[in-house]
């Protein structure tokens, strides 16, 4: 953006620093090292995400009339990952279910309930809902024996890896029971593509499902519309809220 609020086109003289910027900050969602190009991995993260946030710094060239380009030529010099951006959080005084609410994460919380940790500039919209769905009798859909009667836990964080298991989740008084699941039908669950995320979102969205792993037992906290999730045992706590 330029100082009046417009958006401008810069076009880099070499685009080695960008390519290694890739390279260094984009994840894959199979948690594997990618050997793809930085071409490629640019391709496979804007199917996923809409943009990059990142802070440079360089020097603007000035444009000559016989220039075939019409951006801002522009000498890059270093380029940064923004590692989180700000977000608002209302706090509302009334009385807001558990279940069936869509919740918006607004952060990792320390140990003196402060936030310490925002989510990705890339991905602020990790949501989460406590559904009231379960498998239907006979299938298709995803079940643990065990647990017959616990309900979908749909989360969210922006970026799924393929490894991650579909949550259950059975509602206490003030705490959660986390369970893994299978599929149950006649057709295999989907096949999760090969995507790439920035690194980021990564990490954060690996620390949410951290905090919601199976076989966790949850500890809740709901004030208006401000509810924390404590994992005594991964040492997580998260705050999320409805707007």
């Amino acid at each position: 953006m330029d100082p009046g609020g417009q958006e401008i086109t810069l076009f880099p003289f070499n685009s080695t620093l960008v390519e290694e910027f890739i390279l260094e900050n984009s994840r894959a969602n199979d948690g594997k090292i990618h050997g793809d190009s930085a071409l490629k991995i640019l391709s496979l993260y804007s199917s996923n995400q809409k943009e990059w946030k990142v802070k440079i710094s360089g020097q603007l060239k000035k444009n000559y009339p016989n220039d075939t380009i019409s951006e801002i030529p522009f000498l890059l010099e270093k380029i940064e990952p923004l590692e989180s951006c700000s977000l608002v959080n209302q706090v509302k005084d009334e009385k807001i279910p558990f279940q069936e609410t869509l919740w918006k994460w607004k952060g990792f919380l320390n140990e003196k309930g402060q936030i310490y940790s925002l989510p990705s500039c890339e991905n602020p919209e990790a949501t989460l809902k406590l559904s009231t769905k379960r498998m239907p009798e006979g299938g298709p859909g995803y079940y643990n024996p065990q647990y017959p009667e616990a309900f979908y836990l749909e989360l969210f964080p922006g970026y799924f890896f393929k490894s991650t298991p579909f949550l259950l989740y059975e509602l206490g008084t003030s705490s959660l029971n986390i369970y893994s699941s299978v599929w149950i039908g006649p057709n295999p669950q989907d096949v999760v593509p090969k995507m790439y995320t920035s690194r980021q979102t990564a990490e954060k969205a690996d620390s949410l499902f951290s905090l919601f792993s199976p076989n966790s037992k949850i500890n809740l906290g709901l004030t208006g519309n401000q509810l924390i999730f404590e994992n005594k045992e991964k040492k997580i706590k998260a705050l999320f809220s409805h707007d």
